[in-house]
């Protein structure tokens, strides 16, 4: 540990003390729920997206992960084994979404479930500090990308075959007003989720959506700190989740026996931004 982040933590622990939350991790193992599927995860090298590759291909799935970085792609994809492929795509260039699924069609064989997961977030905590490049930034990632990767998809799937998914990985932030491009962002996913569900879903495609609570992944490296094991969080739930988490819930979503599940937004955040009459 640097010491620019011992300073941090002794600092914020001084100004804020934390409780102390330990967190076991319950799953379902070798279920085989997604025996045989074809799953594509765009930001599939790290955070949310690595933990849902590892836990699909658990779960007899052949996963293909996209990124912008090929050296993090191809190692992940050694460790993870043959059932991990790997494709170098940046979701922002929306003129190549089409071509990428080619490209993933071909190693995959087919495409059942689409797993919109890539994305990014510069945190500035209010309007004022928001700038005209870091607003295009996100909503180029967090909103255009996705909505055309989803509209290839959707193009993609007009063969009449049934039983695919669309999961986005949208936020908790999209349950509450905003003023960052982030939660807009993420508030603009659950709008076009049950939509496009509405739309699609008696052509055979399913549409959903989780929203994560606060986790720690390299998007929230710079103000959530869990290496010594502790989950605490000074929320209403009382702690941080896991990405691993989010992982069985995907799997629940993407397998067929959530087939009755469509156009939602699955928030899973133990709580915290549900809407209360009471204090």
């Amino acid at each position: 540990m640097n010491i620019k982040k011992t300073v941090k933590k002794a600092i914020n622990f001084v100004l804020t003390p934390r409780g102390n939350v330990k967190v076991s991790i319950a799953s379902i193992s070798n279920a085989h729920r997604l025996e045989n599927k074809r799953i594509v995860i765009t930001g599939g090298g790290s955070g949310f997206g690595l933990e849902m590759a590892k836990k699909f291909i658990k779960e007899g799935a052949v996963v293909l992960i996209c990124g912008r970085n090929e050296s993090k792609l191809k190692i992940v994809s050694e460790q993870l084994g043959e059932r991990c492929l790997y494709l170098k795509h940046d979701v922002s260039k929306v003129e190549d979404s089409e071509s990428f699924l080619v490209k993933a069609t071909k190693l995959l064989g087919s495409i059942d479930c689409l797993v919109c997961n890539a994305g990014i977030s510069l945190h500035e905590c209010g309007i004022e500090n928001v700038t005209i490049e870091g607003y295009d930034t996100q909503m180029n990632i967090l909103m255009r990308a996705n909505f055309f990767l989803a509209q290839a998809f959707i193009k993609k799937c007009n063969d009449n075959r049934s039983n695919r998914n669309l999961l986005f990985i949208s936020s908790m932030t999209g349950n509450a007003p905003s003023e960052i491009p982030y939660g807009i962002a993420k508030a603009g996913i659950s709008s076009m989720v049950a939509k496009l569900n509405r739309e699609h879903y008696a052509k055979g495609l399913r549409v959903n959506a989780i929203a994560p609570g606060m986790s720690p992944t390299e998007l929230t490296k710079s103000y959530i700190d869990t290496d010594d094991g502790n989950m605490y969080c000074n929320a209403p739930c009382g702690r941080y989740f896991y990405p691993s988490e989010i992982a069985e819930v995907a799997t629940w979503l993407l397998c067929d026996a959530s087939r009755i599940i469509g156009g939602e937004v699955i928030t899973c955040d133990g709580g915290c931004t549900t809407k209360n009459i009471w204090h």
